[in-house]
């Protein structure tokens, strides 16, 4: 037969080991919830970086088409600066070979009218009866 004191003890020692098996059962099952947590962390962060990604993606391809935008609108600015200087030489040569000519520039084809020319009645010439009176009495 066995002692009480060694019941007393075992039951003791599997009480103990029930605790800690408790309390391992317990961590285990907290390592799986933290894994699964940082699983889901995990994924979400992988989702949101490829929306990242994708925007990221739009983003240059924006930047592209504006800088290819950009380039034509140079490109046509050069053209128009080259234009204009051109359009200046020969202006200044007409200028020159109308100033050399002494031909009147003409008026602006867009330029208003002049006002029509309204004739004024010239007073009459003082008589010389006055004059003849005046020269008279200064005498």
């Amino acid at each position: 037969m066995t002692e009480p004191k060694t019941i007393r003890e075992t039951a003791i020692l599997v009480g103990g080991l029930d605790a800690r098996l408790g309390l391992v059962q317990k961590m285990v099952w907290g390592i799986f919830a933290l894994l699964g947590t940082l699983l889901a962390g995990a994924a979400a962060l992988y989702v949101q970086i490829g929306d990242l990604k994708t925007e990221i993606a739009g983003i240059k391809a924006t930047v592209a088409a504006s800088s290819d935008r950009l380039g034509k609108i140079e490109k046509s600015l050069e053209d128009l600066r080259i234009e204009i200087a051109q359009a200046h030489r020969v202006l200044s040569r007409l200028d020159a070979r109308l100033s050399s000519a002494n031909i009147p520039p003409r008026p602006p084809v867009n330029a208003p009218e002049p006002p029509p020319l309204v004739s004024v009645p010239m007073p009459p010439p003082p008589s010389e009866a006055p004059r003849q009176n005046y020269q008279a009495s200064d005498r």
